[in-house]
């Protein structure tokens, strides 16, 4: 079964999705610590399928807070706490104790909730963390333009954005794309980037590569995937009851991150695509580039939207109080630290 840690620093400023094996989960928490989230090579992690290649900058963000070097290696900071799910993590016992069984879509895995705390750190982290939270709102909030103003627009193919996404996703993932060849299927893509200075030749390799320009454009769009992960993935799991009071994160609720977004103004559809390419579930296509403009493609990638409850479905006055509640329990969350 699948194990699951979200990490995340005391201000949410920076967060990654680990996925380790029941193996590694049964080792002493303080291994995990050193061995996962202390890796040294991050991008072995990415290899092994552990961490998402879009979270490789996220992770060692995170490592700068945890983590100091001397003449015999890394060490844990001073001050440094760790919780799990609440709770105060055991460095001894095995990390396994700190997980809950979590059902989603009918398919089991073991979460954990973690959370680093610095005190030193805090006012350093908290203004990094409004920077990042400007862009990443910015982006978030785009995602809600409406119709009419989309409708205004000149007509394009719904798939250019996703494509254009994708495109710069596999280039920072170091995707060789030779310069002397020609390839029809990226042309529009290959243009655009062009014009915007996202791209530029590797003379040595005779291939494309992002520009700082580049990254900086891929990156607005993983900020904007985890203030979305950050916001909303309480609601992948709410159980009502009788009363209307909700329920978080207990294993026996229902998915209403799409009625959310529908409620309020998010694409889901660009939402879906977004925490796809953050959690790296197309970074081994080797037709990519066949993909990217293969309406049967995207029907697949979009089914969870199509089949989610809708705000429809949900009522609008009932969003509204699973929403204020799911509001108040992250407000209580952060205040707790």
């Amino acid at each position: 079964m699948q194990h699951q840690i979200k990490l995340t620093d005391v201000t949410n400023t920076h967060m990654v999705l680990l996925t380790v094996s029941e193996l590694e989960a049964s080792q002493p928490a303080i291994d995990v610590v050193f061995d996962v989230i202390g890796a040294e090579d991050p991008m072995k992690l990415v290899s092994a399928n552990i961490l998402p290649a879009g979270q490789i900058d996220e992770l060692k963000a995170l490592q700068e807070i945890v983590f100091d070097r001397d003449a015999e290696g890394i060490f844990i900071r001073d001050g440094v706490t760790f919780t799990a799910n609440g709770k105060d993590l055991d460095p001894d016992e095995p990390l396994t104790k700190a997980f809950t069984t979590v059902d989603r879509n009918g398919e089991q895995y073991k979460f954990c909730s973690m959370m680093l705390g610095s005190p030193a750190l805090y006012a350093q982290m908290q203004a990094e963390r409004a920077k990042q939270q400007a862009v990443a709102s910015q982006i978030v909030s785009n995602l809600g333009a409406s119709t009419s103003a989309k409708a205004s627009q000149e007509p394009k193919d719904p798939t250019d954005d996703y494509a254009m996404i994708m495109f710069l996703q596999q280039l920072a993932l170091g995707y060789q794309i030779d310069v002397t060849k020609e390839f029809p299927e990226i042309s529009k893509e290959l243009a655009t980037a062009e014009k915007n200075n996202w791209t530029e030749i590797d003379v040595n390799k005779a291939s494309y590569k992002l520009t700082d320009a580049g990254n900086q454009e891929l990156k607005k769009y993983l900020l904007a995937a985890q203030d979305l992960i950050k916001r909303y993935d309480i609601y992948c799991d709410v159980d009502v009851d009788g009363s209307g009071i909700a329920r978080f994160d207990t294993g026996l609720g229902k998915d209403y991150r799409i009625a959310a977004y529908e409620f309020e103004g998010i694409d889901p559809f660009m939402a879906r695509f977004l925490l796809g390419i953050n959690d790296g579930e197309w970074n081994n296509l080797s037709n990519w580039m066949e993909l990217l403009h293969d309406r049967s493609w995207y029907d697949r990638v979009f089914e969870p939207v199509e089949t989610a409850p809708s705000i429809d479905d949900v009522g609008r006055d009932r969003m509204q109080s699973i929403m204020d509640q799911g509001k108040a329990a992250l407000r209580q969350e952060q205040n707790s630290y």
